[in-house]
């Protein structure tokens, strides 16, 4: 019983700690932060010596695509839904009408 009693008290602490914490996403600085570094990383990438070779052939809608494509990669990662399945659905049916 006491051990039951234990266990409850840990999982209850552990539970009211996670609800306070902040996310990944919030600790980051949000939108505009995330979407910051993204755009610098990627401008640094395309003009990398070495790297940049790789997106050499990009004209500026690809380049804006690769930006948004690792923005919402980076929001995917730091525990934001960018494409939950309701989306990618609404999506798809988009291009096939």
């Amino acid at each position: 019983m006491k051990k039951l009693i234990l266990a409850s008290i840990i999982f209850a602490s552990v539970g009211l700690a996670s609800a306070n914490a902040k996310t990944l996403y919030q600790e980051l600085g949000g939108y505009d932060a995330i979407s910051a570094v993204t755009k610098t990383l990627a401008t640094k990438l395309l003009q990398d010596p070495k790297l940049g070779v790789y997106f050499k052939g990009l004209n500026t809608h690809h380049k804006e695509v690769l930006i948004n494509n690792l923005t919402d990669f980076l929001y995917n990662v730091t525990g934001v839904l960018v494409y939950t399945p309701v989306k990618i659905w609404r999506k798809l049916m988009q291009v096939l009408a």
